[in-house]
């Protein structure tokens, strides 16, 4: 995972919006019930080899199989810091600027992608085929997961233009609010309690948390309910 080399968290957390999430340490909940959707937020930054290695190889299959069984959140802010002002250079990235640049690009998707699943994938493709998040970048991406030309076009004026760096700033609230200290960072249903097991398996970890189990999860996953 990625780690900040110098970090002083103070900030109270005061949460619940639909774009925030309140931690518990405890199991996320338990099985007097169905439960057949699994809430997973996934605060991360587009320049954390962690981050994108999770993406590519966990997120991506994840959305692909499990999409009707997962609420997804996805935070491009990761170990930044926001000042004061207007500007993306008002923002210091942990991998520098172009990683700045490149949370604008996954923060301006999100926005105008209004389908989860499709701006996941969108952010998949940009993780695994670039560092420059250039405009071709964006478009052939774009093309590629057939997103609507005048979608693509619209995210690149809002990373071109300031909406961009406001949006960014938003997920700077969120991340902060939720003192992340590495990334990435997932939470799944208001807890942290298997983000080990989502690093590495997160097609079973989210399986595991359904129930009953649908025919798309292994025949061998593992349970994570009472």
């Amino acid at each position: 995972m990625c780690l900040p080399q110098l970090r002083d968290d103070t900030l109270d957390t005061d949460l619940l919006t639909t774009d925030t999430v309140q931690e518990t340490s405890t199991t996320p909940y338990s099985m007097d019930y169905s439960h057949n959707k699994v809430q997973l937020t996934v605060f991360y930054e587009t320049h954390c080899p962690f981050s994108v290695d999770f993406f590519v190889e966990q997120l991506k299959p994840a959305v692909l199989k499990l999409g009707s069984h997962l609420e997804l959140y996805t935070v491009p802010y990761g170990l930044a810091e926001t000042n004061d002002g207007i500007g993306d250079n008002t923002i210091s990235c942990h991998h520098g600027p172009s990683e700045c640049h490149g949370n604008m690009v996954h923060a301006c998707v999100l926005n105008h992608v209004k389908n989860k699943t499709l701006a996941v994938l969108y952010n998949c493709c940009l993780m695994s085929t670039t560092n420059d998040y250039t405009n071709t970048d964006i478009t052939q991406c774009g093309l590629a997961e057939k997103v609507p030309v005048l979608t693509i076009t619209n995210i690149i004026k809002c990373v071109n233009g300031t909406s961009g760096s406001l949006l960014l700033k938003s997920y700077g609230e969120v991340t902060k609010s939720n003192r992340i200290f590495y990334v990435p960072h997932l939470v799944f249903d208001q807890s942290s309690v298997y983000e080990d097991s989502g690093r590495t398996d997160l097609i079973g970890t989210v399986c595991g948390m359904l129930y009953p189990r649908p025919d798309e999860c292994p025949k061998n996953t593992k349970d994570y309910y009472y």
